[in-house]
Order: structure tokens, then C-alpha cells, then sequence
């Protein structure tokens, strides 16, 4: 590998790294919002103990966590059809976007095995094997540091508007979300993504 080759393999290689990473940690804050949630509504029931509470959802990973959120607002919040629209919607993208996460987190990456020839490095293969009742359906696919970036940005919003949703269970969605006449859900004047 000649001089301008290996400096293109470093910096690409830690760019994919980086991006894989930020994803990672965005995705960490819809977790922490979505326990902040939960904790704050149990709260609210009467459960002071803050030392309990973290008991309760150490070991929680995002699916229970989303799971549980969405129990604890049906059953201790009444919420318009409209505001239990607003909820599923983003607790539905957040199911989503864990599937996404487990996908890109539980798949082997060959970042910096592509590319000798082209010396390109920008993009990751990755692995993972699945099945399902029809046999083999696992993973074969090749990323660039954008497809990681898409992720991110959807964490980050989805974060923002569970933080949103955190704040409208206290007091009140209308300031906060809508619908517009298309169906798109619209948060402080924003679509939601």
C-alpha cells in the first residue's frame, strides 16, 4: 500500500468507525429518554425512590423499554385519540429503528477489507446471520458512512420528540405535535422524520 493509499484507508476506516459509533450513541439517548418517561410516570404513581427506579431499568434494553413505556401511558395517562396517535407513531418508529440497530450492531463489519484494488475504503461489508421459518434469510450488505449517518439522524430526532412526548405528558401535546392534512405527523413546527 503506497502512501496515499494508506492515508486514504485511515482516514476512511475511522470515518466508518466514527459513523458507526455516533449511531450507537444516539441511539443510547432514545433509550434514555424512553426511561426517563417511564421513570417520571411511575414517579408520578408514587414511586419516589430514585434508587429504585434505577434498579428497576438497569438491565433494560430498548424493546422492553419501549414496551414498557407504552404500558405505563396507557395505564396512567388519558391521552386523546389524537395524543395516543402522536405516541404510537413514535414509539412504532422507535421499534423500528431498534430493529435497525440490532441489525447494524449485531452484524459482523470488514471496515477496511474493501477496497485494495480501488482504494476506496468508504464502504463496510457487513454480516448477519439470521433465519426465519423459510431457513437462511441473514444479512449480506455493504454500507457507506451516509447510510450510517441516515441512522443517526433518526435517532436523534426520535430522541427529541420522546423528550417532547416526556415534557406533553406533563403538559399537554397541542403545543408540541399535529398532524397535518397529509397524515405527517408535525413536531413544534417541524415534520417529523
Amino acid at each position: 500500500m503506497d502512501d496515499t493509499t494508506s492515508e486514504s484507508f485511515e482516514r476512511q476506516t475511522a470515518a466508518l468507525y466514527q459513523a458507526v459509533g455516533r449511531f450507537a450513541v444516539e441511539f443510547e439517548h432514545v433509550c434514555f429518554a424512553m426511561r426517563h418517561i417511564a421513570m417520571n410516570l411511575l414517579h408520578a404513581q408514587g414511586l419516589k425512590n430514585s434508587k429504585v427506579l434505577n434498579i428497576i431499568f438497569a438491565e433494560l434494553t430498548a424493546e422492553p423499554l419501549r414496551s414498557l413505556t407504552a404500558a405505563l401511558i396507557a395505564e396512567t395517562c388519558q391521552l386523546s385519540s389524537q395524543d395516543e396517535k402522536i405516541v404510537s407513531k413514535v414509539l412504532a418508529d422507535v421499534q423500528t429503528l431498534t430493529r435497525d440497530r440490532n441489525d447494524v450492531l449485531h452484524s459482523t463489519w470488514f471496515i477496511g477489507w474493501y477496497g485494495t484494488e480501488t482504494g476506496d475504503f468508504g464502504q463496510a461489508p457487513g454480516i448477519k446471520p439470521k433465519r426465519s421459518k423459510k431457513g437462511d434469510a441473514s444479512l449480506d450488505r455493504t454500507w457507506r458512512i451516509d447510510e450510517f449517518d441516515v441512522l443517526t439522524k433518526r435517532a436523534t430526532s426520535l430522541s427529541d420528540h420522546l423528550r417532547r412526548i416526556n415534557a406533553c405528558l406533563a403538559g399537554g401535546f397541542k403545543r408540541n405535535f399535529h398532524f397535518n392534512s397529509a397524515g405527517v405527523l408535525i413536531a413544534e413546527g417541524q415534520p417529523y422524520k
